[in-house]
């Protein structure tokens, strides 16, 4: 089910962006020039709004669209995240758990005293072949 929605989210964000994406005209070259003649230019139209000069309100919902989705994939990651490494307290483990450290601090004091023996026995060795 998880799977389902991240890839529903994955799917709607790069739906989202190449919605955004200019579409390039089939008669461009890939090399940049046109394989069309140049059309010869018209004069400049006065236009009869001269205050619209930024983006369409399809445009702003798009982008704050996108990046509310952005953030909201973000937070469902790091709450999923939180989520799956959290220890719950009530879920019936704690004698598990309890076993499970002793038995690896008794696993580290083991390997600690066979540490410290080793050390004494190579001192001791390194004593013994002293030259006189």
């Amino acid at each position: 089910m998880q799977r389902m929605r991240t890839a529903a989210a994955a799917l709607l964000i790069a739906l989202t962006v190449l919605a955004g994406a200019p579409v390039t005209g089939s008669a461009q070259s890939p090399f940049g020039g046109s394989n069309l003649p140049a059309a010869p230019a018209d004069e400049p139209k006065a236009t009869t709004q001269p205050d619209q000069q930024g983006l369409e309100t399809w445009q702003l919902l798009l982008i704050f669209g996108g990046g509310g989705l952005l953030l909201a994939g973000i937070a469902a990651a790091i709450m999923r995240d939180a989520r799956s490494r959290a220890v719950a307290a009530d879920d019936g483990h704690d004698e598990q758990r309890a076993r499970s450290r002793a038995e690896r601090e008794a696993e580290h004091h083991r390997r600690k005293q066979t540490s410290r023996r080793k050390g004494k026995a190579a001192r001791k060795a390194r004593r013994h072949n002293r030259p006189h």
